[in-house]
């Protein structure tokens, strides 16, 4: 907590007034560096594999989804028009 209160202190310092943004340290990851320097065909070839990485994770998803749908539309229609259940009992308080 004293730390704290020293660091907002130390920020608040420079300012000329509470709302005076511009005077604040910066952010510390400012623009972004490439490293990995990557000739034109070689990242043709790294798009093509995460597009197919892309459409074969959203084939995924969709085989899931559909299935897991169907399977509870079946679930769904069982419960609905061929299980045989009990009446419900109206209940009967104790006298």
């Amino acid at each position: 907590m004293l730390a704290t209160l020293r660091n907002n202190a130390r920020l608040l310092k420079g300012r000329k007034t509470l709302n005076d943004r511009k005077s604040g340290k910066g952010a510390t990851y400012s623009h972004f560096e490439d490293h990995k320097k990557m000739k034109s065909h070689e990242f043709a070839e790294f798009q093509k594999k995460i597009f197919a990485e892309n459409a074969r994770s959203r084939k995924k998803f969709r085989l899931v989804f559909w299935s897991s749908m169907i399977v509870f539309t079946i679930i769904l229609i069982y419960f609905l028009f061929f299980y045989e259940m009990e009446p419900i009992q109206p209940l009967k308080w104790p006298e």
